[in-house]
């Protein structure tokens, strides 16, 4: 593993095929604000489909889960918690470890020997999103 790197998402180059034991800390938005046993979690992937885990309680606010980054990973993969498997509940953003307010991804990446220099792998099934520009009113006409 390496990083964080990125001054907006923060991302954390991670290997395919490995296991990582991952951390969220300060969660008081659901369970039971952060004293139940176990957390729904979900990390999306659009190349691989998402994984729904359970992580389980360290100290109240902070839990930790194992996640194998499967063999056709590619992209970067955001993680939920407050999640339930199999419901359509979003649940809500890990965000960065340094308490900006923005999220935090694993990034799928290849490394040289030594675990040096990690490139982030993109493949057929990543997602952008395309913009177009436009006027601030516009905009405003467009969401009235």
């Amino acid at each position: 593993m390496s990083g964080p790197t990125g001054s907006g998402v923060q991302n954390w180059d991670v290997e395919k095929g490995r296991t990582y034991e991952l951390t969220i800390s300060h969660v008081a938005e659901c369970a039971h604000g952060g004293t139940d046993a176990t957390l729904g979690v979900r990390v999306k992937s659009s190349s691989a489909g998402n994984t729904d885990l359970v992580a389980t309680l360290v100290v109240p606010g902070t839990y930790k889960f194992r996640f194998t980054l499967p063999a056709n990973s590619a992209c970067t993969m955001p993680i939920r918690y407050c999640t339930a498997p199999g419901d359509a509940n979003p649940g809500l953003n890990v965000n960065r470890n340094d308490g900006e307010k923005f999220q935090a991804h694993l990034r799928v990446s290849v490394f040289e020997p030594g675990c040096a220099n990690p490139i982030g792998l993109s493949g057929e099934n990543c997602v952008s999103t395309a913009t177009r520009s436009g006027s601030w009113g516009s905009v405003k006409q467009h969401y009235r």
